[in-house]
């Protein structure tokens, strides 16, 4: 109503209108222009995307001042075709004794005028904010620069590895995967390639051992390789379910490329998660959300289960890291807070997704893409993950991993990829080494 308040004082003032004769066909001007701006929002996405801008956070939060002028314009081009069209009447044109084109360049300028108003407003109820933090493309500023990061780039699906303080890029894995592990001392990888099959690459044999296909679902820690990198146990599904919760144990020799089957051994999980003891003489299997199934890693596969609390998820220690894996690319986000010293990280993953930084129960920061009128965001920020000094944490948002200081309240871009992993023990897959134990349930093992 203001707007169209605004515009009717412009016929006022150009045409000599009294302005409760313009106001009323103006606003029923502008609720029909209002229900056609429909159009423009359904390709407001498309335009933004077309621009670029969200190569990265930086990007996107400078480069929208460029791309909000363009929207604002196509806004304002749209609502003086559809205004033009009903006001500029051969009939409303006599009523002020005017002409159809001077009504409809009267009906340009009040809109012109009207947009003064309307375009700033536009720009700061859509304009994505990540929580006022200052914001660059260079990482140099950590207190933790050597610490290793590997990486899914996302241009060639390599996976690579980099220092927080973004120097020493290197490709660990030439060839393009889903998801990966790290295993022994960074010295062997297992991962998922493009064609479904799980590979083991090794530092001596710079040749991929292919092993076996995989399920449409998979979930990278449900795979284990040896401390001695010669065989990989891994988990297949039982039935052809298109989310199957009942699996078989399988172990390949990737000396002599043969699969055995762990037999009388029924998994029952969503996504069972499979490690080696520490000598390699038993392979542990999550079994349910606090169980473990304990089984010698040689015919005749004897096994035992426990129970453990707290639940699997919880528990870490073995030979093998991995990205917070993402099963078949979902939302499925194996962690979604850290803790370090005072301070606790959340994500929230869904619609209006953010993170929280809470110090003794306060929210010292907040990480979100606030872009849209609702300030609902995108579903993108997640997986944080403290790094060993200071109060900085890494996440993944936009398409890159990112590097957060609390203190300094700065958020700076350290690789476009993501299915990051650290060599800590937050991306150990798998359980205590109390777990190794193969006596009875009640037995509480070494």
């Amino acid at each position: 109503m203001a707007v169209s308040l605004v515009e009717a004082i412009v016929f006022r003032v150009a045409l000599g209108a009294w302005i409760r004769r313009a106001y009323w066909r103006i606003l029923a001007a502008n609720a029909v222009s209002t229900l056609t701006g429909g159009i423009v929002l359904a390709f407001q996405d498309a335009i933004i995307d077309a621009s670029g801008i969200r190569r990265s956070v930086p990007d996107f939060v400078r480069g929208y001042v460029w791309v909000s002028l363009v929207l604002i314009s196509l806004y304002w081009a749209k609502s003086v075709l559809v205004e033009g069209f009903i006001v500029s009447t051969r009939r409303f044109a006599e009523q002020f004794a005017t002409t159809r084109r001077r009504l409809f360049r009267t009906v340009v300028l009040a809109n012109l005028a009207s947009y003064l108003f309307t375009g700033p407003l536009f720009y700061l109820v859509t304009r994505p904010t990540f929580g006022h933090l200052q914001l660059s493309k260079e990482t140099s500023w950590t207190v933790n620069p050597d610490v290793p990061v590997y990486y899914i780039d996302a241009q060639d699906h390599f996976v690579k590895r980099i220092t927080v303080a973004g120097q020493d890029r290197q490709t660990v894995i030439p060839y393009p995967v889903t998801g990966y592990i790290i295993c022994g001392r960074a010295d062997a990888y297992v991962y998922r390639g493009t064609d479904q099959y799980l590979y083991v690459l090794r530092s001596l044999n710079f040749t991929p051992i292919r092993v076996t296909n995989t399920s449409e679902r998979f979930y990278m820690p449900s795979v284990g390789l040896s401390p001695d990198q010669r065989r990989l146990a891994f988990v297949q599904p039982s039935n052809t379910d298109e989310y199957p919760n009942t699996w078989r144990l399988r172990v390949a020799d990737l000396d002599n490329g043969r699969i055995d089957d762990a037999p009388n051994l029924t998994i029952e999980t969503w996504n069972p998660v499979v490690a080696w003891s520490a000598d390699g003489k038993q392979i542990l299997v999550s079994n349910g959300d606090t169980k473990v199934v304990a089984i010698q890693a040689a015919p005749p596969w004897p096994s035992s289960e426990q129970e453990r609390h707290p639940p699997i998820s919880s528990l870490a220690e073995s030979y093998t890291h991995g990205s917070k894996e993402a099963l078949n690319r979902g939302f499925y986000n194996q962690f979604m807070e850290d803790t370090q010293r005072e301070y606790r990280v959340e994500d929230y993953p869904y619609l209006g997704s953010r993170v929280w930084v809470r110090r003794r129960d306060q929210t010292v920061l907040t990480v979100t893409n606030d872009y849209g009128f609702l300030k609902l965001g995108w579903p993108t920020a997640h997986s944080p993950s403290f790094l060993p000094k200071g109060a900085e944490f890494l996440l993944e948002e936009l398409g890159g991993v990112y590097l957060v200081g609390i203190d300094q309240r700065r958020m700076s871009l350290l690789v476009r990829g993501g299915g990051y992993a650290m060599l800590t023990p937050r991306f150990r897959v798998g359980f205590s080494t109390a777990m190794a134990s193969t006596g009875p349930a009640s037995d509480p093992g070494p």
